[in-house]
C-alpha cells in the first residue's frame, strides 16, 4: 500500500515537473488514478476550484466530504469524516 503511494507522489511530482508553466497541461499529464477529496466547506481548497482541477486529470474524479469541519475534515476528528475518506482510498488503492 506504501508503495503505491509513493507512486501516486512521484507521478504527480513529475507530472509538475515537465509542462513549465502550463498548469492545465501539468494535470492532463497525471495518469494516475486519483480521488480528490475537498471538505464541503474547505476554504483552503474549496470544492469548486478542485473541481477545475479534477476535470483537467484524466483518470480523477472529485468527492466532496459532506463535512461541515471545513479543511480540518481530513483530520481525523470526526469519525464520519474519517470513514468517508477511508473508503474512497481503500476503493483507489485496490483498483
Amino acid at each position: 500500500m506504501s508503495s503505491k503511494l509513493s507512486s501516486i507522489a512521484f507521478t504527480v511530482a513529475v507530472a509538475f515537473s515537465r509542462p513549465k508553466g502550463d498548469y492545465e497541461k501539468a494535470l492532463g499529464s497525471i495518469e494516475a488514478k486519483a480521488i480528490v477529496m475537498p471538505a464541503e466547506k474547505d476554504l483552503y481548497f474549496p470544492p469548486e476550484d478542485e473541481e477545475y482541477v479534477v476535470k483537467h486529470m484524466p483518470s480523477a474524479e472529485l468527492r466532496v466530504i459532506p463535512s461541515v469541519r471545513g479543511h480540518f475534515a481530513g483530520g481525523g476528528i470526526n469519525p464520519d469524516d474519517t470513514k468517508f475518506i477511508d473508503d474512497a482510498l481503500k476503493e483507489l488503492l485496490t483498483s
